[in-house]
């Protein structure tokens, strides 16, 4: 009797087991470790913003170089609770070309350009998409970089396939060692929310983790990666994390303006005149 209940008692941990462990590997898969991938190589414009000063908390997110002078980034990193991201505030930038065991060289800018409109709320309850179009905020660093190639952005016209994939990358705060985190084969998922409003916004299949916000959405451009929007927000959907960013479009003709008139290093168009790749790149943007 004995033996027969081991037995029994054996065989239901071990379905247990062979129930679980799909499911806990699943799991896992919605919300991944930060890992590198082929593509880190090629992000050195990527690389991590600091704000505040002594008398104020630091905040750490990401950021992205689209000329040697001009750092995009999404303005809730740039805000105080209650308020719009500031002109003129102070931003250090750490591009991740400079990085050598995860302390990067700071980079000195200022906030010169940023939505208005954009409040940042604290601990919001529920997930405002309209609020997040509105996410985003411009940098102008104190001196020019010379030695990284800043990313391209996708021009504000392109219309792209739907089943095309995205790349994300940035700076977790979890991750000890600083290291940039890329996840690739994203999938655009704002079409099937229909009970959300989602203009101008694109929701992501892929696990934003917390400190991502301010980086690259990117899609191939022919072999050139492009930068089609920025990171602004994870969200779940029952166990399923999703990402938010924000689409270039939204804010292109401003940042333009803003970076002709530089006085640091006014550049021309900072979008990529090459068309992008029919095989992967997302539409909708």
């Amino acid at each position: 009797m004995g033996d027969s209940r081991a037995l029994r008692s054996a065989f239901c941990r071990l379905l247990l087991l062979v129930i679980i462990w799909p499911m806990q590997v699943a799991l896992a898969g919605l919300d991944s470790a930060p890992q590198t991938s082929a593509l880190t190589g090629r992000l050195g414009a990527v690389g991590m913003i600091s704000v505040g000063d002594q008398g104020q908390p630091v905040r750490l997110a990401t950021g992205f170089l689209i000329s040697p002078c001009h750092v995009l980034t999404a303005a809730h990193v740039l805000a105080r609770v209650g308020e719009s991201a500031q002109i003129g505030t102070a931003i250090r930038f750490a591009p991740s070309a400079n990085s050598r065991s995860g302390f990067a060289p700071s980079l000195w800018g200022h906030v010169v350009a940023a939505n208005q409109d954009f409040i940042m709320r604290e601990n919001p309850v529920t997930l405002d998409l309209n609020s997040k179009s509105q996410d985003w905020g411009l940098i102008e660093l104190d001196h020019p970089v010379d030695d990284i190639e800043p990313l391209k952005l996708l021009y504000p016209g392109s219309r792209i396939p739907s089943k095309a994939t995205f790349s994300i990358a940035g700076y977790p705060m979890a991750d000890q060692k600083l290291l940039l985190n890329v996840q690739e084969h994203c999938v655009n998922r704002s079409r099937f929310h229909g009970s959300m409003e989602v203009n101008g916004v694109v929701l992501l299949d892929c696990a934003v983790r917390p400190g991502m916000s301010g980086g690259p959405l990117l899609v191939d451009g022919n072999g050139e990666l492009v930068a089609a929007g920025i990171i602004t927000e994870r969200f779940e959907v029952g166990q399923k994390v999703l990402g938010v960013a924000i689409p270039i479009k939204a804010f292109a003709e401003t940042i333009e303006a803003q970076m002709r008139s530089s006085d640091v290093c006014a550049v021309g168009s900072p979008f990529s005149l090459s068309p992008t790749s029919e095989k992967i790149a997302p539409t909708g943007l």
